[in-house]
């Protein structure tokens, strides 16, 4: 590791990713929300972008949870977690553009979210009347080099699956705790990336089929309480 990056060690680095997977709950409060998303910028011809697409599933506590204009039920803050998995209501969102137009509901869907913190692993997949799955899923990616995760997103519209990974040897390409405060009136946890490489396929519109690029401003498991 260079001495530029030499105030974050690897298992530091290993400790953040872990989190990605454990959003609190013990405290979590009736203002509380996580988030889990991606800003993907596909490679074009000038570089990375101008298109871009955006997934993220959201969960707030509350009665209700509007997210994207959807009224679905939200998070109980005194809900019960069991073997480190957590089940809670949660909305999976996202949308795809370019210099030209921007798609924001190319996925909007409600669900049960399920986070296991043994297995790494957050699913919000909705099943309908004819067996059709719509939601997503996020599993972790790790070996002796980088960390990265594995996404899956369906909506009516969209669907796009792709892998996402930065390098452990740079607090640019792995993930570290970027923001973590606790008062007595809030807080927040933000464990994020600055800098990802992806690839994957995309039936989003403006978005190739199989596209690969950069991730910027990705962030998970980002707690205000």
């Amino acid at each position: 590791m260079t001495d530029a990056f030499a105030d974050r060690s690897l298992p530091d680095h290993r400790r953040a990713f872990e989190k990605i997977w454990w959003q609190n709950p013990e405290r979590q409060n009736a203002t509380s929300s996580s988030w889990w998303f991606f800003l993907l910028f596909p490679e074009g011809e000038e570089g990375y972008g101008p298109r871009q697409l955006m997934f993220s599933v959201a969960a707030c506590v509350g009665d209700q949870s509007r997210v994207n204009d959807l009224p679905p039920g939200g998070m109980d803050a005194d809900r019960s977690v069991t073997d480190g998995v957590d089940r809670f209501d949660a909305t999976t969102v996202g949308w795809a553009g370019d210099e030209d137009v921007v798609h924001d509901h190319v996925v909007r869907q409600p669900a049960e979210a399920v986070l296991s913190r043994e297995d790494q692993r957050l699913d919000a997949w909705a099943e309908g009347e004819d067996g059709t799955r719509r939601g997503s899923e996020l599993t972790a990616l790790s070996d002796d080099d980088s960390l990265g995760l594995r996404a899956h997103v369906v909506g009516d519209d969209a669907e796009a699956e792709f892998e996402a990974w930065g390098a452990l040897d740079s607090k640019m390409t792995s993930p570290h705790t970027s923001l973590d405060v606790d008062t007595p009136l809030g807080g927040a946890e933000v464990v994020a990336w600055r800098q990802m490489e992806f690839e994957g396929s995309s039936t989003c519109p403006t978005a190739p089929r199989r596209c690969r690029g950069r991730v910027t401003s990705s962030a998970c498991a980002s707690t205000s309480r």
